[in-house]
């Protein structure tokens, strides 16, 4: 497992699984955010306009091209199209060579960028400022909100959040950007998800929100600090980070042996050398025993398989 986390200070944290390490960005300046298309390509843009790199997760060196206004926020749609958006409307472009370019400019503060693809892309900021790039130029686009929004996420064209002031939450169908009861009055900074009912958002005060599919509803973070980002490996397995502190929310589904927050043919195969005596030094999560005898048998193996197979939806 390799997640990594900034925020507050110039260094970069780095999770694998069983312990957190923090390494120097090779930036002077504290780092805002990180995207990486693989655990060897990895951008983290912050403070002063810079963009550091790691090309191996470990080491790291500042790129070409300083943008000068501060980096909020960088997404990609491939390690050679990569996107940075913030202070004062800046906006910047990597192409997988040479340096960084950059544009825009105004009075807004771009927060957050998420996009569909290299051609569809938004980018949100204060006051409902929205932005659209089709691959080839920034536009306006109408978000319907007037608040200020710091996140921004989908999974697909027309299944797409974005969070704000005052407990925002915007979401858009593919055609028309319309508002959502969230349940809080609390900011939102960050949003994540990966299908109807995979959704969370996070803001102050603690406050943690997960999407059924149909509402918003409040979930016990068990800490009172501002979160500030999301981000997860699968729905079971999300984390969250804030002012000091990084929470882990993991779930095990019946059939998950593995213990990764997803059902895969890897666990079928973790079952059934449980089952012949090949995987002793294996401990498989209580939860992902599907039939409550405690144990991992065949009754797993078939679960999984209708599982993987799309025979079972439950």
């Amino acid at each position: 497992m390799n997640i990594y986390v900034v925020g507050g200070s110039n260094n970069i944290y780095h999770f694998d699984g069983s312990s957190w390490t923090s390494m120097p960005s090779g930036s002077p300046f504290n780092m805002r955010e990180i995207w990486g298309s693989s655990a060897s390509d990895i951008f983290v843009v912050g403070t002063g306009g810079i963009v550091s790199h790691s090309s191996n997760g470990t080491n790291w060196g500042i790129m070409n091209g300083v943008m000068g206004n501060d980096l909020y926020d960088v997404w990609g749609a491939s390690g050679s199209d990569v996107h940075a958006v913030g202070e004062d409307g800046i906006v910047g472009h990597y192409i997988g060579y040479g340096a960084w370019s950059s544009g825009g400019g105004n009075s807004v503060h771009y927060q957050s960028i998420w996009g569909n693809s290299g051609s569809e892309v938004w980018a949100v900021g204060m006051n409902g400022t929205m932005i659209y790039y089709d691959g080839t130029n920034w536009a306006y686009t109408e978000s319907n909100t007037a608040e200020s929004l710091y996140g921004i996420w989908g999974d697909s064209t027309n299944h797409i959040f974005a969070v704000g002031n005052n407990g925002t939450i915007i979401q858009y169908n593919g055609s028309v950007w319309s508002a959502i009861e969230s349940g809080t009055n609390e900011r939102l900074y960050g949003v994540w998800g990966t299908s109807d009912f995979g959704y969370f958002a996070v803001g102050e005060n603690g406050t943690i929100l997960n999407y059924n599919g149909l509402s918003w509803n409040q979930m016990d973070s068990g800490t009172n600090e501002h979160l500030l980002d999301i981000w997860g490996t699968s729905e079971g397995d999300v984390f969250v980070s804030g002012n000091g502190i990084i929470l882990h929310y993991k779930i095990i589904l019946p059939g998950d042996i593995d213990g990764n927050g997803m059902i895969t043919l890897a666990d079928a195969v973790y079952a059934l050398k449980i089952m012949s005596g090949m995987h002793t030094d294996l401990n498989p999560y209580q939860n992902a025993d599907v039939n409550g005898d405690n144990r991992v048998g065949i009754e797993e193996v078939n679960y999984i398989l209708q599982k993987t197979s799309g025979i079972r939806d439950n």
